[in-house]
């Protein structure tokens, strides 16, 4: 696919289709290849420690860009101090640059890591590396719980080209540097000792600095060179300032020398340190650690003299990596070498010099990149030179010389070249580009091309489309030889007309032995035969349809061309043959298909830009194209395609998930497909995150011909180590599905559930056998395992196998110890017609088992046992467990310590029925006299016993599959002469629902009851789950039947394959495991319509009980809040119970009581449904109680009875009643005018508000003066008055009524047209002329509206019309609104009126919606930098006085002037306020603002950028002050700021400087600029604030003329201060009589005369009040806290806050 003029055309269709959004994405880049999703490379697992456990709480996800991320740890607060684990999942190298808690550090890092510590507590790049073992950090009890993460993982894969200085030279080789630096020897006199420590450079001006952005996520930054020499060395220091990461093995500098004979290479890293050394340290450049190299290289490896001029490059990796532009990517495959090449274009810029390159990457099978990216061709344009551009490549494999030929377009100023060059996959950097078009012609413009090859005459043929000054546009066409040398002259492929062509799409057909060329002819695609040039032939040109990008490939099983297009939408395609025949037909393409549509829009998404490769698959063509969303995402989509042009399968993504497709650059849609013509197809791409070119391999991985399935479980506890061992089989298939081989295998597993080793190779068999049904017990006499399974060779026997398995724990790594394999039978290894199948194994004791089986001749179907160990070392003879003329199946064995006794039990059939048996065995492997018992009835089938070892006693569970599928169980214990005895009662232990139950397993807890597990499906989707119920001792239900994740975050439901067999175990102390196998949900390739996944199917596990936090038990509302209750209506609600087995709870419905305080507000019956009664307020509660005794008039609680902690406050409100209304109360209309009007209807059916113009029915109160019409017209037809009423037919709505005044027609006499003041413009459309007579003052103000949306509104009134109204009204003021918001200008604004003048045009109000991306990302990322968040648009007001000369923007203020921001949803006062926008700086500061039900109100002293933030702000040490919300509502106005360890130390004494900050931060003046005033005050961090505040008079220093910042500042200065600033602001307070005022003070007589008028001032308006001894205390000083209570007085008394 070419893309020719696709960014114009795209661009077009985009606009109209796609809104263009702003958002933040995270950047990321291809990892893991083939796969990736979305920029995020892995994850951190969260998890909390409760006393000595770790509870997995969620996971973050990061990219190689460091982004926030946040969860909230709240829920665990309850216990103190919170410690939290970060463990790395997935992805590269991982590092985290800040954790805190609601803001707030950690006290502890790994335990005791100080240097960690520091490098968390704040956001400043000062990053830390993740390890294995994770990262634990210790942190105060906070009040909210939102764990701040901030960091980065890093791609598995990840670039490997390092940044070039000078510039140039990025993507060279050593010897293809051309490009050097000059230095003269002895310019720089100087030595170094290469320590790591730059203080030889700390003071000198770097010979180089260079600004570079790393494509690696790494930060932006300058990179410095010192270059120095004294008699016998060069010395070069390197200040990487972007390389903040620590990668020992993979960082390195270089250094180039270019001398006589080559470019000489020095290295230096970790490891190279022969021309110097490393180090990661930090220096004065940033504030955080990074890479610095020290090179010391003699004179005499340059072999220079001491006064030479040497030319010198540098190079620098530590990856921190080049970045990425790539554009158009092409695809061709070497079969020779079985690699692949892409070509794509690659911008680059760097100052005023553009470099645009043609970059070539090898891939391989896998889809991952070889080496470099290395450039084929490039170009450099200086200071917007016109030309020079190298776009549209395209690629093929010669296979003749196993070289790619690569062709790509120039363009120059004069003219435009189609050019070519050879690349080889082992020599690449030395071929010479030549040109391939026809001639030097001058003004060819050339716009895409297309390139083929003929294998059996080793030549190609180039096709581009052309236009000549004063010619028409053509398809051209030039044969080349195998070596690039042209066979003939080029030739005219298309007509000759006016008609556009373009995109020209070639294929060569082996079978016609020609080629077909397709192209975009005007609105249609049109195709043409051509021959090579000994027999030269261009066929008739052909219509193939209406549309544009046609694409060509050929089907090598068919031999078939097929033809791919788009129109209006839909993807077609369609097979083409060339015409044999000679003569006038030759060649002529003919279609041999239907014609097939691939694909149109759908879901809401577009598609594009389809193309296709032959797939190796039958004779599938595999069709890839872009499929787009409105919301700018776009994706690869696939379908494969028959002989018949019939799609196989559905369409479907690379990957299940969307959400783990890679994104496609919306702007580059075209995706390139090639394939090795055997067994796979690669797709490249241009990925939206961050432009580089994304691969992914569709269908089989060469490498590897197999899937692997790991199924049928069995798991025990290892009590000495604590750990599980878990066997499987291990399964080889090939992809039809068909077993290749089978093996046993295990895994260790800790106690938490984590597989903590790999897959580990139990038995590995040889081909001609397989091996199923492991089965496993441990061995607590001896400290190893038993496994046992049966295996079959090649005659199809089975025979039972063993093994003894051993762990050890030698604290470093887990060892884990296989022995020999053994037959464990007893049974003759060559009995042919024997087979042994279905082992169950049990431990009993003094190192000895149990073995059960199934055990099958061609006559008997039979269950046997053996007394075994796991060294083989008895002798005992196999016995007869249970024998009758019916098939057993299914056994299952479990040891009672206390009766020294197994129990047996099995399926069998008998009359026609499926039943259980069971058998008691002795400890000798004896059978019991009268030890045989049937349990359960008829229809009964997978038994399962397991031990009761609290009662001393088996549990049986079974599959009863009757009239519905049941799980059920019994206990059964046994009597001195080990006789077994029932339970009174089976139990049904699933729950009685539409769910289907099989295979049961149960463990005990060692505690207090069973936990039964078995796989449940609904019959309708046949998709598997495990399902779970407790039973306590007694045979009660504990609880409902769950699923493993519905009651922890630490687990998810994983779907189970059909058949499933599920296996239990636990430590006897109240945690047990389940394990079973699955499918899992990561697919990696594709093939056909299956997915193939490194395991097709796996083990997974789930653990219960795991908790060792003693809960005490309650119950809890956990749907609540119940506040939107309308009368009449009913809400249900649900109740959960935590206890220690389900400490995040589990939901139970019965045995539950619930009562309402008031039940003529809310009821709630006895299921838990509230039903609102009537307006108001009240609560429910609700108590579990089991042990209830219930009479029809009382409720007997028992003492275990557990009530809800907190009763659920339920709010009742009144239904809104349905209205209808007209827009006016009445209209104005003259005889035989028209006006419009409207009726909505609101609060009807839940709908807020409806227009029913058009739906009600109309009633004049005279019809004689007025018609009206249901389209919204009223027309008045004779003069008088009139009513209409609006009628909702068949309802009982009030009608709406309005008066109709009908006037007769007005005189008109001519007069001049009378010009416009003024205009309204939305987008620059005038949608609104003002005259004067529109410009009409209500309230003292000049109401404007812009009734129309759009990006920007303005408003304009003509300067001496402006002036005028501002002379005869100054005090009346000029509002403009808009559905953005408002703006509201004095007229008196003297900054306005002095621009005023001669040559000033109009006075202009802008209000505009920030849509530039840039200054978007800015404002989040300031508010990402102090923990906000931003919640509503940005949008810029702007007041300009225009001028005929220049324009005169109006960015300050000496007033505060009154805008508004159409106000978020759901926005909460106390944690939101309005902020500006600091462009130039890129920060917000706070804007005084306060909020009502639509729009935020802000009063700030300049225009500019405005927004609405969320910032929730606290601090350690308050959360029981008394000043904690005056604190924090300063805090979140960024007023207030704490000190060291995020503590604001309330009760502390505030300073001067400190107090001035947060006025000048209060009063949003902090961009304003200021004057010195201070000899004391320069450059300190509160310097600027105070030199605001000086020039502002909001204070002044003390006698000495000096502000003493850092002294503590007393009560009578701060009420000063605070006096200056009402008046600063507007609103001076005049105290009548002062000295009455101050008389409420006892120390009303100690207050110095220049402070008496601002206290009485503060004391009048309340914004300072005296101490509890009604003393003023003038001289004592103020607390951090007081200050904040005054501040935030003053404040709300200015009504700058709510």
């Amino acid at each position: 696919m070419k893309k020719g003029v696709l960014l114009l055309i795209f661009a077009m269709i985009f606009t109209m289709i796609v809104p263009v959004q702003a958002s933040e994405i995270p950047h990321g880049q291809l990892t893991d290849f083939p796969t990736c999703n979305d920029g995020f490379n892995g994850k951190y697992d969260v998890s909390v420690k409760i006393k000595d456990t770790w509870n997995k709480i969620g996971s973050l996800y990061f990219g190689k860009n460091q982004i926030k991320q946040t969860i909230d740890v709240g829920s665990y607060m309850s216990w103190g101090s919170l410690t939290i684990r970060l463990t790395q999942n997935g992805g590269g190298a991982a590092f985290l640059d800040a954790v805190l808690l609601d803001g707030a550090s950690a006290l502890k890092a790994n335990y005791s890591d100080e240097k960690l510590l520091k490098k968390l507590s704040k956001e400043d790049l000062d990053i830390a590396p993740v390890s294995a073992d994770g990262v634990v950090l210790e942190f105060a009890e906070a009040k909210k719980g939102i764990l701040t993460v901030i960091g980065r993982i890093e791609n598995k894969v990840i670039s490997k080209e390092p940044l070039q200085f000078p510039v140039e030279n990025n993507y060279k080789a050593k010897n293809e540097i051309e490009d050097f630096y000059s230095y003269k020897l002895g310019s720089n006199f100087g030595t170094l000792s290469s320590d790591g420590i730059l203080d030889e450079v700390s003071d000198m001006v770097p010979f180089v600095k260079e600004y570079r952005i790393p494509d690696s996520g790494h930060p932006a930054g300058d990179i410095y060179f010192w270059v120095m020499n004294d008699n016998k060395n060069l010395y070069v220091t390197m200040d990487t300032t972007p390389d903040n990461t620590l990668d020992i093995d993979k960082d390195y500098a270089k250094v180039y020398v270019k001398t006589d004979d080559n470019i000489k290479e020095f290295k230096v890293s970790s490891s190279d340190t022969t021309w110097g050394k490393s180090s990661f340290t930090y220096t004065d450049k940033v504030s955080y650690e990074h890479k610095v190299y020290e090179f010391v290289i003699p004179l005499s490896e340059i072999n220079v003299m001491s006064d030479d001029e040497i030319n010198i490059a540098f190079a620098a990796y530590g990856t921190m990596s080049l970045d990425y532009n790539c554009d158009s990517p092409a695809l061709a495959y070497d079969s020779y070498n079985e690699v692949y090449l892409s070509v794509f274009e690659h911008f680059y810029s760097y100052g005023n010099v553009n470099y645009q390159s043609i970059v070539g990457e090898f891939v391989d099978k896998n889809g991952n990149p070889i080496n470099y990216k290395f450039i084929i061709q490039s170009q450099e344009i200086k200071n917007n030179e016109v030309g020079g551009n190298l776009s549209n490549p395209s690629v093929v494999f010669n296979s003749d010389s196993n070289k790619f030929f690569v062709t790509w377009i120039e363009q120059h100023t004069n003219t435009d070249y189609f050019c070519a060059k050879f690349i080889g996959y082992n020599n690449y950097e030395n071929t010479v580009p030549f040109i391939v078009s026809t001639d030097d012609q001058l003004y060819r413009k050339i716009e895409t091309q297309d390139i083929s090859y003929d294998s059996e005459k080793n030549e190609f043929l180039a096709v581009w489309s052309e236009s000549n000054t004063g010619d028409a546009i053509s398809i051209y066409g030039c044969f080349i030889g195998g070596d690039g040398s042209k066979k003939g002259t080029g030739f005219n492929i298309s007509t000759t007309d006016e008609v556009y062509k373009i995109n020209p799409s070639v294929v060569y057909s082996k079978s016609q032995e020609a080629h077909l060329v397709a192209w975009q002819n005007g609105d249609n695609i049109v195709a043409c035969g051509v021959k090579s040039p000994e027999n030269q032939h261009v066929s008739n040109i052909w219509i193939i349809g209406e549309g544009e990008y046609p694409d060509v490939s050929y089907n090598n099983s068919s031999q078939r061309i097929f033809i791919t297009w788009q129109n209006n939408g839909i993807l077609y395609g369609r097979y083409y043959d060339l015409n044999s025949n000679a003569g006038t037909y030759f060649l002529d393409p003919k279609p041999v298909s239907d014609l097939l549509s691939i694909s149109s829009q759908h879901d809401g998404n577009q598609v594009a830009y389809p193309s296709a490769y032959y797939s190796g698959f039958s004779s599938d063509m595999l069709c890839v194209w872009s499929m787009f969303k409105p919301e700018s995402e776009c994706f690869a989509e696939l379908c494969y395609i028959d002989i018949y042009a019939e799609p196989e399968g559905s369409p479907f993504l690379t990957d299940t998930d969307i959400e783990n497709c890679d994104k496609i650059d919306v702007y580059n849609l075209p995706i390139a497909i090639s394939g090795d013509n055997e067994n796979q197809n690669l797709i490249s791409y241009i990925l939206d995150a961050n432009n580089n070119v994304g691969y992914r391999i569709i269908g089989y991985k060469p490498q590897e011909q197999t899937q692997k399935s790991c199924i049928n479980p069995d798991i025990a506890y290892d009590t000495e180590n604590e750990l599980y061992l878990s066997v499987f089989e291990y399964r080889e298939l090939n992809l039809d599905g068909e077993m290749l081989s089978s093996h046993i295998y295990g895994e260790l597993v800790d106690k938490d559930g984590y597989v903590i080793s790999s897959k580990i190779p139990i038995f590995n068999s040889s081909e001609d056998k397989f091996n199923y049904e492991p089965t496993i017990a441990y061995d607590k006499a001896n400290n190893n395992f038993l496994v046992v399974w049966s295996s079959t060779n090649n005659e199809y026997q089975n025979s039972l196998m063993a093994v003894k398995v051993a762990i050890s724990d030698n604290n470093e790594e887990i060892e884990v110890n296989v022995d020999n394999p053994f037959l464990i039978s007893g049974n003759e290894s060559n009995e042919f017609d024997l087979n042994e199948e279905q082992p169950d194994l049990a431990y009993g004791t003094n190192g000895e088992f149990l073995l059960a089986w199934r055990q099958t001749t061609q006559e008997t179907f039979e269950i046997y046992g053996r007394i075994v160990d796991s060294d083989n070392n008895l002798n005992n003879d196999n016995f007869l467990i249970s024998h009758s003329p019916y098939n057993h199946i299914n056994p299952s064995v479990c040891y009672n310590p206390a009766a020294d006794a197994f129990l047996a039990a099995w399926s069998y059939w008998s009359d026609e029925a499926e039943v259980i048996g069971a058998q008691s065995i002795d400890a000798s492997g004896a059978l019991t006299d009268k030890g045989a018992v049937n349990i359960g009835g008829n229809s009964c089938n997978f038994p399962n016993v397991s031990l009761d070892n609290i009662n001393n006693r088996y549990f049986v569970t079974w599959h009863e599959y009757g009239n519905r599928s049941m799980i059920k169980g019994q206990y059964i214990s046994l009597d001195t002469e080990l006789v077994p005895l029932k339970a009174a009662n089976e139990l049904n232990i699933s729950p009685n629902d539409t769910h289907y139950g099989i295979y049961p397993a149960a463990y005990g807890d060692g505690k207090t009851k069973m936990l039964c597990a078995w796989s449940s499906t609904l019959f309708e989707d046949n998709i598997y789950n495990p399902r779970l119920q407790y039973i306590d001792w007694e045979g009660n239900k504990v609880g409902n039947a769950f699923y493993p994740d519905e009651y922890s975050d630490f687990y998810t439901t994983d779907n189970l394959t059909a058949s499933t067999q599920i296996a239990m175990n636990g430590n006897d102390n109240g945690n047990v495991i389940i394990a079973y196998y699955y499918e899992p949900e990561t697919m990696n390739y594709f093939h056909k319509s299956n997915y193939v996944d490194e395991y097709v199917l796996d083990i997974g596990y789930k653990v219960f009980g795991k908790t060792e936090v003693e809960i005490e038990p309650y119950i809890e509302f956990s749907n609540t809040p119940y506040d939107e209750i309308v009368v009449g209506d009913t809400i249900q609600t649900t109740v959960k119970l935590y206890d220690n087995e389900f400490p995040n709870g589990h939901e139970i419905t019965e045995d539950l009581y619930y009562f309402s305080e008031n039940s003529q507000i809310a009821a709630i019956d006895n299921s838990g449904l509230i039903k609102g009664i009537s307006e108001g307020e009240t609560s429910v509660t609700a108590i579990y109680d089991p042990w209830a005794q219930v009479d029809s008039d009382d409720i007997k609680f028992s003492d275990g009875k557990l009530s809800v902690k907190n009763p659920a406050i339920v709010k009742v409100k009144n239904k809104l009643m349905p209205t209808l209304t007209f827009d006016k109360e009445s209209y104005n209309v003259q005889i035989n005018k028209n006006t419009s009007f409207s009726v909505k209807l609101k609060n009807y059916e839940g709908v807020g508000e409806q227009d029913v113009t058009g739906t009600v029915i109309y009633e004049l109160g005279n019809p004689e003066i007025a018609s009206i019409s249901t389209s919204g017209a009223i027309t008045g037809l004779a003069v008088g008055t009139t009513t209409v009423s609006a009628i909702m037919a068949g309802s009982e709505i009030e009608p709406a009524v309005a008066l109709i005044t009908v006037s007769p027609v007005a005189s008109v006499t001519s007069k001049p047209a009378e010009s416009p003041i003024g205009q309204i413009l939305v987008d620059n459309k005038i949608i609104k002329n003002i005259y004067k007579s529109d410009v009409i003052a209500k309230d003292n103000i000049y109401t404007f509206t812009a009734d129309k949306s759009g990006k920007n509104a303005k408003l304009w009134l003509n300067s001496n019309f402006y002036g005028d109204l501002a002379d005869d009204y100054p005090g009346k003021i000029v509002k403009f609104k808009w559905n953005s918001g408002s703006y509201s200008l004095p007229l008196n604004c003297k900054e306005v009126l002095k621009e005023i003048d001669n040559s000033a045009e109009k006075v202009s109000i802008i209000i505009e919606n920030v849509n530039d991306s840039k200054i978007i990302k800015a404002a989040q990322k300031s508010a990402e930098n102090m923990g906000s968040e931003i919640i509503s648009d940005l949008i810029d007001f702007s007041v300009i006085v225009e001028k005929n000369r220049e324009n005169k923007e109006i960015h300050s203020l000496d007033f505060y002037a009154e805008r508004t921001i159409n106000k978020p949803d759901k926005t909460d006062k106390d944690i939101s306020t309005a902020m500006k926008f600091i462009e130039n700086k890129e920060y917000l500061t706070f804007a005084p603002s306060v909020f009502d039900n639509s729009a935020c109100t802000i009063k700030y002293r300049g225009n500019g950028i405005f927004t609405v933030v969320k910032n929730y702000r606290t601090f350690n040490d308050i959360s029981n002050h008394w000043a904690r919300k005056n604190i924090e509502r300063l805090a979140t106005r960024n007023i207030a700021f704490g000190r060291e360890n995020n503590n604001f130390t309330p009760d502390d004494f505030i300073t001067r400087a400190e107090f001035a900050v947060m006025i000048t931060r209060a009063l949003g003046i902090t961009e304003e600029e200021g004057s010195d005033g201070f000899s004391d005050v320069s450059a300190e961090w509160y310097a600027e604030d105070i030199k605001t505040a000086f020039k502002s008079s909001l204070i002044s220093g003390k006698n000495d003329g000096k502000f003493h910042p850092n002294e503590k500042i007393q009560r009578k200065d701060m009420a000063v201060i605070i006096d200056n600033a009402l008046k600063f602001a507007g609103m001076s307070f005049n105290v009548p009589d002062i000295d009455y005022v101050l008389a409420n003070f006892n120390d009303n007589k100690s207050i110095t005369d220049y402070a008496r008028n601002s206290i009485a001032v503060c004391a009048e308006t309340g914004i300072i009040k005296g101490r509890d001894t009604n003393n003023f205390d003038p001289d004592d000083f103020a607390s951090r806290a007081e200050a904040s209570a005054i501040i935030e007085r003053m404040l709300a008394y200015l009504k700058f806050i709510d």
